[in-house]
């Protein structure tokens, strides 16, 4: 990954202008497409292209150079359509979950390994990666268990101001009904009654995230109260050198003896 990074720094950025003129012109031998998750709307493309040479010469000729290259386009479905269709060019996707690991929980487990006995950071570091996957899979049940409860009980909720016969259930039912005449009047009251079903779970699924949301928020009110509990951990090879009044300071509480 290293030497990857390393070659497509050394590689020569150009414009989007600028990679077209040369899609166009056939001067591209090999690209691979990047996709960014974060922003679809812009992607890299990565490659190298020939530097001399015609069309026609890049299909007869060997040991043409040609010159690494970067570009940031922004792919639009006939450009995206075209490269695809294209032999030279391969898609990337990017590996969202080792890039997760690597810039989220290894920072963590690196942390937490340096104030600890070293006798027993094999046997954290595997407690750490249990409690991530397991976390994750409790964590994701219990969420969808509660908005599957939550979206029965506003479904019930809400099912009691539509009662049947009422005028402005009528009054809605006869808007949608007419709204489908036009596709059969046999069909249209049916459906009529399944959007205005559609629309109670719409609304009842928009309160069940919104107590989602609240369930999560005082859950993690309460662990910031454990983590307000925790004593301070040991001094270890990455813990911050105390300078000046603070040194004087823990010197004075008996917390430090240098």
């Amino acid at each position: 990954m290293l030497f990857r990074d390393r070659m497509e720094t050394q590689a020569e950025l150009i414009s989007q202008y600028a990679f077209e003129q040369k899609l166009e012109s056939n001067l591209i031998a090999q690209a691979t497409i990047n996709y960014n998750p974060q922003n679809p709307y812009l992607n890299e493309i990565v490659g190298k292209y020939f530097k001399t040479g015609t069309a026609e010469e890049h299909g007869t000729q060997k040991d043409i150079p040609v010159m690494p290259f970067r570009a940031k386009v922004r792919l639009t479905a006939k450009l995206e359509n075209k490269l695809l269709s294209m032999p030279q060019f391969e898609v990337r996707e990017p590996n969202t979950v080792l890039l997760n690991v690597i810039w989220s929980v290894l920072p963590i487990i690196i942390l937490a390994l340096s104030n600890l006995d070293p006798t027993r950071a094999t046997a954290f570091a595997a407690y750490i990666q249990l409690m991530r996957l397991g976390a994750a899979e409790i964590g994701v049940a219990l969420m969808g268990t509660w908005l599957r409860v939550r979206e029965q009980i506003h479904s019930n909720y809400l099912g009691q101001h539509l009662a049947d016969g009422s005028a402005k259930v009528n009054q809605i039912l006869k808007q949608l009904g007419n709204s489908f005449a036009s596709h059969g009047l046999g069909t249209a009251p049916g459906r009529a009654v399944e959007t205005l079903a559609a629309l109670v779970q719409r609304e009842a699924n928009v309160l069940a995230y919104i107590d989602g949301f609240w369930l999560t928020f005082w859950l993690a009110i309460i662990a910031l109260g454990f983590v307000a509990l925790m004593t301070r951990a040991l001094p270890g090879p990455f813990t911050p050198a105390p300078f000046g009044a603070a040194h004087a300071l823990m010197r004075w509480a008996g917390l430090s003896k240098s």
